[in-house]
């Protein structure tokens, strides 16, 4: 999980997360989860989406608040907030900078960080320089690697993202449930003996 999680601490480091941010994590598969952890670890609140029941249940055990994307609504953002919106929106998912810039504070950090080669998203700049909004891409993330196993070394509950170990041999069954989205388990990786599924997006 090193690999993935020095990408998640080099987008919150551009992104300049600090212990006084409200951070929307939009998305709770792989790297949403990975993401609340660290967000936990290092701004004020952490708030999560997710649409996959098991996912969001997932995130609730993480995240401060964990809701569907259809409970994120302005009475519940005022409340959660204290009447303000959130300064951080990470977009895990890839598709949903339209909902970040509706929950984005002025003065507040966009950060696109799920990858959907086939999203467009269209915006008004003069919203944006109105208002202060940052959008922050933070690209490669090279010479994050010491402060990944740091982190690792320092959050032992990021164990809970193994779910299930299977065997080499069927690594094919394991592949053909995370590609068909039955999201009882998240993350497939490959070692000499077993095959990991946790969390994380599939590697082979």
């Amino acid at each position: 999980m090193i690999e993935p999680l020095a990408c998640v601490l080099h987008n919150f480091k551009e992104a300049n997360v600090t212990a006084d941010d409200k951070v929307l994590i939009l998305g709770s598969g792989p790297m949403g989860l990975l993401s609340q952890i660290v967000s936990k670890s290092k701004a004020a609140l952490t708030v999560a989406t997710e649409i996959n029941p098991y996912r969001l249940a997932f995130a609730r055990e993480i995240s401060d608040y964990a809701l569907t994307p259809s409970q994120l609504h302005e009475a519940t953002v005022d409340e959660i907030c204290s009447g303000h919106k959130f300064d951080v929106i990470i977009d895990t998912v890839g598709t949903q900078l339209e909902m970040a810039e509706q929950w984005i504070e002025r003065g507040g950090r966009i950060v696109p960080f799920g990858i959907n080669a086939n999203y467009r998203y269209t915006f008004s700049p003069t919203k944006f320089v109105q208002q202060a909004i940052k959008i922050i891409a933070a690209g490669e993330y090279r010479y994050m690697f010491e402060e990944a196993i740091r982190f690792a070394a320092e959050t032992p509950e990021l164990e809970k993202l193994v779910t299930r170990k299977v065997k080499l041999n069927q690594h094919e069954a394991a592949i053909n449930e995370l590609i068909g989205y039955e999201l009882n388990s998240l993350k497939v990786v490959e070692s000499d003996t077993v095959k990991t599924v946790c969390s994380l997006n599939v590697e082979l």
